[in-house]
């Protein structure tokens, strides 16, 4: 399939009139798609994709330390490789995450990396600016109507008008009046458009991307990878809770407008062990089994379990005391766990807040053993069924097979920058292109 365009990618807003029995979230779900077999593409790094090796950005040049286990110090394998350029930015944007699959190194901090890499598209910058002049004058045009409204019709019959002489409703609400139409929406879109295709977008600039991203002869085109396979987006949809069965444990708040539970505003009980958490995330991906990743960037991440990363994320609420008088006393609402990333650490480069980007989710771990340890022979539906579940639950068939696909975490969430800085290493002034390692939190497979 073709890269997506620079302003397409990972777009979270939909417009499309929803069902009344369920709803879209702002969550863009990645899915497997295919496999990549295109050498151009697979040096495109707008080809977002799971498995296969890295393409970086034009001029972006990372040391390939990048993708060594921080445990055993050996590469590790491409998990997922994200082209994921933020609305209104001139940057280029791809996010790498590399993971170990040596059984020693599980459960280990640094056997998950994360990177974003960065490059300032001057094609694309030149557009944004075009866009902004023309939204600008856009903008004066209508002060500009508003302003002519505010003149009192009363007084047109008595003075000369200053729009060469006639009424101001001119004939008033008649489909006949000679005026010229107005503007529409649609000629404006379309003079916008004829603006755009005159400005070279980042689409034209395909050879200088490629020449950029070649890795051959060096040490990146020898690291060890899955087979590459395409990774397409779709938006998440929800069917009603309410026709969903529900656990003692778990509470939809309503939503007040519509009546309807709503999946996207949940809060997480107190008293919730690590089965009800569980429970809670399969019945999300249950609702589309193929998601490999969850991109919602600025939003709430999906938890795995009730562990130390769930505490962290979510931690336990403050309980007060209740006063009482006498016989009277006032009962609480059951106080209950919001999500708080105040815990995550700030970006180094720019000290600024880091915030949710995204997550991988486990099943992306059925897709890659499938396509590292391809079975010989076609597999019935329930020998398929017990391989995802080992895969699920972390259980390998042995020793030889776990080291060389033994990766059994749960989710990874990643954490970038808020601000997607690219500054040089003293802090002071934008770079052309940067390479930054994010932060990550593993849910290990309990």
């Amino acid at each position: 399939m073709p890269p997506a365009k620079h302003e397409e990618i990972f777009d979270s807003d939909d417009d499309e009139d929803l069902s009344p029995e369920g709803s879209y979230t702002s969550v863009t779900l990645g899915v497997p798609d295919g496999d990549v077999e295109s050498e151009t593409e697979l040096r495109d790094p707008r080809v977002s994709r799971i498995g296969g090796k890295p393409a970086f950005v034009a001029g972006l040049h990372p040391d390939f330390s990048s993708s060594q286990c921080k445990i055993c110090s050996n590469p590790m394998e491409l998990v997922v490789q994200l082209w994921c350029p933020i609305e209104g930015s001139p940057m280029d944007r791809v996010m790498h995450v590399w993971a170990c699959s040596r059984a020693g190194c599980q459960r280990k901090a640094g056997s998950l990396r994360a990177f974003r890499g960065l490059r300032y598209n001057q094609k694309y910058a030149e557009k944004l600016e075009a866009k902004k002049k023309k939204d600008e004058e856009l903008k004066k045009a209508e002060e500009k109507k508003k302003n002519e409204k505010k003149i009192n019709p009363f007084s047109m019959g008595a003075a000369p008008s200053p729009f060469g002489g006639n009424n101001l409703f001119g004939a008033g609400f008649s489909e006949t009046a000679d005026e010229a139409p107005a503007e529409t929406a649609d000629d404006e879109d379309k003079a916008s458009d004829d603006e755009d295709d005159s400005i070279p977008s980042d689409v034209d600039e395909v050879g200088d991307l490629l020449s950029a991203s070649k890795i051959v002869d060096s040490p990146w085109d020898a690291t060890p990878g899955f087979h590459p396979l395409y990774l397409s987006t779709v938006p998440e949809y929800l069917s009603s809770p309410s026709s969903e069965p529900k656990t003692k444990s778990v509470q939809d708040t309503e939503d007040a407008e519509s009546g309807n539970a709503s999946w996207s505003h949940e809060a997480y009980e107190n008293s919730m062990n690590l089965d009800d958490v569980f429970e809670r995330f399969q019945r999300r991906v249950e609702q589309e089994p193929e998601q490999c990743l969850r991109y919602d960037r600025g939003g709430v991440p999906l938890p795995f379990q009730a562990d130390q990363v769930f505490d962290q994320l979510f931690p336990k609420p403050h309980i007060t005391a209740t006063q009482t008088s006498g016989a009277a006393f006032t009962v609480a609402p059951a106080a209950k766990r919001e999500y708080d990333a105040s815990s995550i650490p700030r970006c180094p480069k720019c000290s600024r807040s880091r915030i949710f980007e995204c997550q991988i989710m486990p099943h992306v771990l059925n897709v890659l053993k499938a396509e590292k340890v391809k079975p010989k022979t076609k597999l019935t539906d329930e020998e398929r069924r017990q391989e995802v579940m080992r895969a699920l639950k972390g259980v390998q068939g042995g020793a030889k097979e776990t080291e060389a696909t033994g990766m059994e975490w749960g989710t990874c969430l990643i954490y970038a920058c808020e601000d997607d800085c690219c500054v040089e290493d003293d802090g002071k002034w934008q770079a052309q292109t940067c390479w930054r390692e994010e932060h990550v939190l593993v849910q290990w497979d309990d």
